[in-house]
């Protein structure tokens, strides 16, 4: 058994190492590839971190041990940056965004005195560790409480930003979004586990380790397919072809206002364009980084605040069915996802 979880974490570990530069590389949206990139290597390390311990290798590394406690802090901002650069497109990373590393620099200062152990020292802590009972200490309680609440309130803020999605992205944030949800449920059980005093390398213990990891693993797959769409790349849509795609599709949308009819589909547009719905959805996906909804209702909600602003003294509703708009609901979705405010709050700019 401590053969077989000790080569588990490690080859676990070097594939997800050698993972890490395929988001940068495949991913079109580099704000996407970068966190994404850096989810993968923290759980990566992670995991090396536990192979090493387990297999006490980890006394030739000394100065790795206890890395892994640091992960813990970090997995929950990164998954919320993965979320947040899928949902907005011109995310970027700025100084501001390294309050989300506060609860990481927090739990490095509690524990500076054993990060800053010489090697010997903790070596011959290691040699005695496999068989001890972890230290049931208050700052180790408050700190895994502290982990806990932060995996929880991302959680919450990813759950918001994917609820603005209305086509594809949502569906596959829901999935992301299940995934963190399994990350907290299995990392309660494993600190609750740690602190009923079962020990760090028990059964329990490596079934929580491995399905934490497996979850941000999921995470990188999910991504890696769906970034780039999958099911286009195996196309042989030219460029020629493409760009008289494009030129009609323009003409249609900015010329005749085809987006106006609320009744207007895939289908109708394809047939208007002499193309199939399959190289249309393609077109739309690689050139525009949009689905067919997102792509039509953009250009509806362009138009009802060009009309809101020429007269602000029109009904909203009339406004977002002149512009080709169902309802209301889906009209105040596409607004404040265009233009980060509801109709409603833009007339009242306006008045």
């Amino acid at each position: 058994m401590k053969i077989f979880f000790s080569v588990f974490y490690l080859l676990a570990a070097g594939q997800g190492f050698m993972m890490v530069l395929v988001p940068m590389k495949r991913i079109k949206l580099r704000m996407l590839g970068f966190a994404l990139a850096g989810l993968i290597l923290i759980v990566s390390i992670q995991l090396f971190s536990y192979g090493l311990s387990y297999s006490m290798l980890i006394i030739h590394f000394p100065h790795l041990w206890g890395v892994s406690s640091i992960a813990f802090y970090l997995i929950a901002p990164l998954f919320y940056f993965v979320i947040k650069s899928m949902s907005d497109k011109k995310f970027r990373f700025y100084w501001k965004d390294l309050f989300h590393t506060l609860p990481a620099f927090l739990f490095i200062i509690v524990n500076s005195s054993f990060f800053l152990r010489t090697a010997e020292d903790k070596r011959g802590v290691l040699e005695g560790i496999l068989e001890m009972t972890p230290s049931l200490s208050t700052s180790s309680l408050i700190l895994s409480i502290v982990a806990l609440i932060q995996l929880v309130a991302y959680a919450g803020a990813s759950y918001r930003l994917i609820k603005k999605e209305n086509d594809q992205n949502y569906r596959e944030g829901m999935m992301l979004f299940k995934a963190i949800i399994i990350y907290i449920v299995v990392f309660t059980i494993y600190k609750v586990s740690i602190f009923a005093g079962f020990g760090y390398y028990t059964f329990i213990c490596h079934l929580c380790k491995t399905l934490m990891g497996l979850s941000v693993y999921f995470v990188a797959y999910t991504f890696l397919v769906s970034a780039n769409s999958k099911k286009y790349r195996n196309s042989t849509l030219n460029v020629s072809f493409a760009n008289s795609i494009k030129q009609g599709l323009n003409d249609l949308m900015v010329d005749e206002q085809i987006y106006r009819d609320n009744q207007l589909s895939l289908e109708t547009l394809a047939t208007k364009l002499n193309c199939t719905t399959h190289e249309l959805s393609q077109l739309i996906n690689q050139h525009f980084e949009k689905g067919f909804s997102s792509f039509i209702n953009g250009y509806r909600a362009a138009y009802a605040r060009a009309s809101i602003e020429n007269d602000p003294s029109q009904k909203l509703w009339q406004v977002g069915l002149d512009a080709g708009f169902n309802n209301r609901i889906t009209f105040n979705k596409a607004f404040k996802k265009e233009f980060d405010c509801t109709p409603l709050q833009f007339k009242n700019s306006r008045v």
